[in-house]
């Protein structure tokens, strides 16, 4: 089966309880033998949204990950209003 998933943000280093989820059931699933690929963007930080990974196409633990970049990152002053 090919699955398509689409999160904020995924990386290991990602602990977020949504971006957790659907990392452990993409690779639980890409594990099982199913084609799955993650979209997601560039940014490890919910705080700023930088772009802080590369943008493209790269497979992590068998799941093809295709990050775009943020186009514009937050700051304190426009997140608050």
């Amino acid at each position: 089966m090919r699955l398509l998933f689409t999160v904020q943000r995924y990386h290991a280093d990602v602990v977020g309880g949504s971006e957790a989820a659907c990392r452990g059931y993409a690779e639980h699933l890409a594990s099982e033998g199913h084609d799955v690929t993650v979209a997601t963007s560039c940014s490890t930080s919910h705080h700023d949204w930088a772009n802080s990974l590369d943008n493209g196409v790269s497979t992590m633990n068998g799941v093809t990950v295709i990050r775009f970049p943020v186009a514009r990152a937050r700051t304190e002053q426009n997140f608050g209003r």
